[in-house]
């Protein structure tokens, strides 16, 4: 700059008009929300079914409909998730 004074040194004297007190508890605003019905949006905790005991990765695979079908009616029949079938079939095969 040329040495023009902007005024930007007294920003630290401006306040605002109205500053509010201090506002409901939150307790009190919990009790005007369940008495007119409204839904929270804070995240609601996660069930997790099972817990993983190791990392995985993705397998992304075409195979033909015939395939497709005998895997998926033994997943069903031996009551397996899709990895798990996939492993129970690698443990028979002996890989």
């Amino acid at each position: 700059m040329t040495g023009r004074e902007l005024g930007f040194g007294r920003l630290s004297q401006i306040k605002p008009d109205n500053v509010p007190e201090k506002g409901p508890a939150d307790a009190e605003i919990d009790k005007v929300a369940d008495r007119v019905g409204f839904t929270s949006r804070e995240p609601t905790e996660k069930i997790v079914r099972r817990q993983k005991t190791e990392p995985s990765a993705n397998l992304n695979m075409r195979p033909t409909i015939s395939v497709y079908n005998r895997f998926v009616s033994y997943a069903i029949r031996e009551n397996l998730s899709y990895p798990d079938a996939l492993k129970a079939l690698m443990d028979k095969a002996g890989i």
